[in-house]
């Protein structure tokens, strides 16, 4: 038997139906919940001894303790006010999100910018774009490699991904230039062969993946006209929406209304959302902490009425049964004051037509061979892979000259190449101090010469060319 200590009366359990119920906390484990400010204290119901009292789960609480859970603060009782969960989720093996539908985000978006049908069965932008944020998503520099890029979806979705978190990600694609089956039989029945500019410009990459990368980096369509819609984003910010609060104007006089035509109005106005045996003979009103909305059967109670919803934040859409404008107009406007207007997250949207700040470089990508390039003959065509295995700064290097300098300083791609061993002294002179320099490709005819060429220049990435060129381009792949 515990007996209530002077100045204080006995807060006995209730449902929200009203009847009665038991405490499944001992005294002695409810006071260090309480002290931890695991124990959350509801308003006093008006008119009666009772409060609802929660507290917080087992599972919860560790979350709390191990920090997973944010505690923002404490409310004027104690109980913590706690933020969003650092843990991570684990993604499951079948996602049913509606932006991942390859119809509506794959299909038709690749619709909207080509005007005609290209491609077959691609994927929503968006579901790529969340298989991809769940692995690159605290890598801001990652470099994405598609080697079956088809239309194109994996780029697109990583200049979106960018555009949300301000990342620098790269992404290189690798398609071959197939037509389609359709293509192939009218082009063959039409003399062409692949090779033929005819036959060609059909192909996946120059017809499908090309013209998509373009314009939704321009956010333009085929013709040059501004792509329509929005990009949706894991990004979200608040919006204010004011609360629902309606007058009823179908009761004469409100107070002469049976328990049967509340319940009735109940269920008219809050279509489910607030149970009717929460009604009761004598209720003047209903209000709910469990439940969005609430009803006033009788203005008479209006002031009542208000103190009971003095703090429930959750409430959504309110309901004044009453014929008396006036008095409807006040009461809206006092409840409006007192509860003001809710605050919802809503995603951001990244119109289309503001494209993506990108760059994109397209290569026709072939096998040299290895010999000639040993001999020094295909620098030329070399020279776009050096760029992009320096990490594609700036824009790709092009020499017009006829001859091949012997040492080539690119300063606008941080890079520096040295193509004459001979003239490695004045190579090493012009490096010196040069940390914006980060990688340097030598060409050697040793292993051992490039090494001792190499070793001064210990803030760079270097390259020893051309002993095997497919062996220095391997991943990973440095010195």
């Amino acid at each position: 038997m515990i007996s209530v200590p002077e100045g204080c009366f006995a807060v006995w359990p209730q449902k929200s139906n009203g009847s009665d119920a038991t405490w499944t906390l001992q005294q002695s484990t409810f006071e260090e919940k309480r002290k931890k400010g695991f124990v959350k204290f509801g308003p006093w119901k008006k008119g009666s001894l009772f409060r609802s009292i929660s507290y917080l789960a087992q599972g919860t609480e560790k979350a709390v303790l191990s920090g997973e859970i944010e505690i923002l603060g404490k409310d004027e009782e104690g109980a913590i006010i706690t933020g969003r969960t650092s843990k991570a989720v684990t993604p499951v093996t079948v996602w049913n999100q509606q932006y991942h539908s390859a119809g509506d985000y794959g299909s038709s978006l690749l619709l909207s910018i080509y005007k005609t049908k290209r491609f077959e069965f691609p994927k929503s932008i968006y579901a790529t774009h969340d298989a991809l944020r769940l692995f690159v998503a605290n890598k801001p520099n990652a470099l994405i490699v598609d080697f079956f890029a088809g239309s194109g979806t994996t780029l697109h979705a990583i200049n979106l991904l960018n555009a949300e978190d301000g990342g620098n990600r790269r992404c290189i694609m690798v398609t071959n230039n197939e037509v389609s089956v359709e293509e192939e039989t009218r082009l063959k029945a039409a003399g062409y062969h692949p090779g033929q500019e005819e036959w060609d410009k059909w192909g996946i990459a120059r017809y499908v993946n090309w013209p998509r990368t373009k314009c939704s980096i321009l956010g333009q369509d085929v013709n040059g006209k501004p792509l329509t819609g929005n990009y949706q984003t894991y990004l979200k910010q608040d919006k204010e929406i004011k609360r629902t609060i309606k007058q009823i104007t179908l009761i004469d006089n409100s107070s002469l209304l049976t328990t049967a035509q509340k319940k009735e109005l109940v269920a008219l106005c809050c279509q489910g959302k607030l149970p009717q045996s929460l009604v009761k003979a004598d209720s003047k009103y209903i209000v709910s902490e469990e439940h969005t909305h609430s009803i006033l059967f009788d203005i008479d109670y209006a002031e009542d009425w208000l103190e009971e919803l003095d703090g429930q934040e959750q409430i959504t859409d309110l309901f004044v049964i009453t014929k008396d404008n006036n008095a409807f107009k006040q009461l809206k406007t006092d409840i409006q004051e007192m509860l003001g207007n809710m605050i919802e997250e809503e995603p951001v949207l990244l119109p289309m037509s503001e494209g993506f700040a990108s760059n994109v470089k397209y290569f026709k990508l072939g096998f040299l061979d290895k010999h000639s390039v040993a001999l020094h003959r295909q620098f030329r065509e070399l020279l776009p892979l050096l760029w992009m295995k320096a990490g594609c700064i700036g824009d790709c290097p092009v020499l017009l000259d006829k001859d091949i300098p012997d040492i080539l300083v690119l300063d606008s791609n941080r890079m520096a190449i040295l193509t004459n061993e001979d003239e490695y002294s004045d190579f090493r002179s012009r490096m010196e101090n040069r940390q914006d320099i980060d990688n340097i490709f030598i060409i050697a005819k040793s292993e051992h010469a490039f090494l001792e060429m190499a070793q001064p220049f210990t803030w760079a990435k270097t390259y020893h060319l051309y002993k095997d060129y497919l062996d220095n381009f391997s991943i990973n792949y440095e010195r």
